[in-house]
């Protein structure tokens, strides 16, 4: 195509593809832009009599390109996304965090996300965002979305922005002006002394669940956490349980190894059911099924212990033991360690919780939970786990 005329702009070139075509009325310019960062070059039409518009769009989008505020690059949505998906499982995260990616990729997608740098893209994220619709493993549900769930939304999708960022695909975020949503920090859902003791009478032992369960009462661990402690996490004679990351298993979130307190109580049910090696928790299921399933099967156990549910979760169970451990005065640095809580704001947050738990541990040993009235222990539990084995 030969060109018009020089632009007089370094980096832009204005040709007119009408005149290559042997058309001689009227003319159609094209301008092209190269980035000098990318080396790419981008370009747009323009109709006859718009040769000033032309020169103006190429001076402003050089302009952008030298200054950093753009650049020459595609910002897809999809593969941008899918990119960062790529990038979380080479990172070891949970399986069902990189699906969660992955659907809100895919449903943003549907909805028309393509260019990010559109000026159409903040518009569409916002309409996501307020759409009322949550997505499962295969089918949408419109429901009423939380402010919490809307603002993980939010959050999962500036990571993908900030992917295309770190790349060079976006010189700046398009969706800075989406702010998140006021939560209202409600009471954490926590269990009472006496739904506890219910839960783990000495008549419940039986129970499939009731392992799992004096697992999450009695180490505050995370559900992921509890169901991948092993028997050689334990050192009995130290009285701790080692939470560790275990490569190709189990990632710990944030990676952080830890120690904790291995109630005396605990320690009873445990010897009982010891092994010298393997999972706590022997259940392949327990340690592949999703949280919705944990979450059904822990309401079951509840139900047949005669406990109302009330909308707890497994999770309710480590804000029950934090709180206890803040009400029998535990130091709080001391507590958010074992927690495993990057900030010490995280485990003072519970401190509105203590005060149910203040009067029912005032009693109690500081530190340990007396859930099942032991009698002191005896020479015989307290023998190293491999003598008890190995009498066994």
């Amino acid at each position: 195509m030969p060109k018009l005329a020089n632009s007089g702009i370094r980096g832009v070139i204005i040709r007119d593809i009408w005149k290559k075509r042997g058309i001689r009325e009227g003319a159609r310019y094209e301008v092209q832009v190269r980035d000098p960062t990318t080396n790419r070059r981008v370009s747009r039409s323009f109709a006859d009599g718009q040769i000033a518009d032309a020169r103006r769009w190429g001076q402003m989008t050089s302009a952008r390109f030298t200054t950093g505020l753009d650049s020459a690059t595609d910002a897809d949505w999809r593969t941008v996304g899918m990119e960062l998906v790529e990038n979380l499982r080479s990172a070891q995260r949970s399986e069902p965090y990189v699906r969660e990616h992955e659907r809100l990729i895919q449903a943003l997608a549907d909805l028309g996300a393509r260019d990010m740098k559109s000026p159409i893209f903040p518009s569409l994220v916002r309409r996501f965002l307020d759409s009322g619709k949550t997505f499962a493993e295969d089918r949408i549900d419109v429901l009423t979305v939380t402010a919490h769930t809307r603002n993980r939304w939010l959050q999962e999708i500036r990571s993908v922005v900030r992917h295309a960022i770190n790349t060079r695909r976006l010189t700046f975020n398009p969706i800075a002006g989406i702010k998140r949503t006021t939560v209202i920090q409600k009471n954490k859902a926590v269990f009472n002394v006496d739904e506890l003791r219910a839960l783990l009478a000495r008549d419940r032992e039986s129970d499939p669940y009731f392992l799992r369960f004096a697992l999450l009462a009695y180490t505050g661990c995370r559900i992921g956490e509890a169901m991948h402690l092993r028997w050689s996490d334990i050192r009995w004679e130290a009285k701790v349980i080692e939470v560790c990351h275990q490569p190709g298993v189990y990632k710990l979130k944030r990676g952080k190894e830890r120690f904790l307190p291995l109630q005396e109580e605990l320690a009873e049910i445990l010897r009982a059911r010891a092994k010298l090696s393997g999972f706590i928790a022997a259940d392949p299921d327990d340690r592949d099924c999703d949280g919705k399933r944990h979450g059904l099967r822990f309401k079951s156990y509840l139900k047949r212990c005669g406990v109302d549910p009330q909308g707890r979760t497994p999770h309710s169970t480590r804000h029950t033991w934090i709180s206890m451990l803040l009400a029998a005065d535990v130091n709080a640095i001391q507590v958010a360690a074992w927690a495993g809580h990057e900030s010490l704001l995280t485990t003072q947050g519970y401190s509105r919780q203590q005060m149910i738990f203040r009067h029912a541990v005032s009693e109690w040993p500081r530190g340990a939970f007396i859930l099942r009235q032991l009698a002191p222990a005896s020479a015989a539990q307290r023998q190293p786990i491999q003598e008890v084995v190995a009498t066994a």
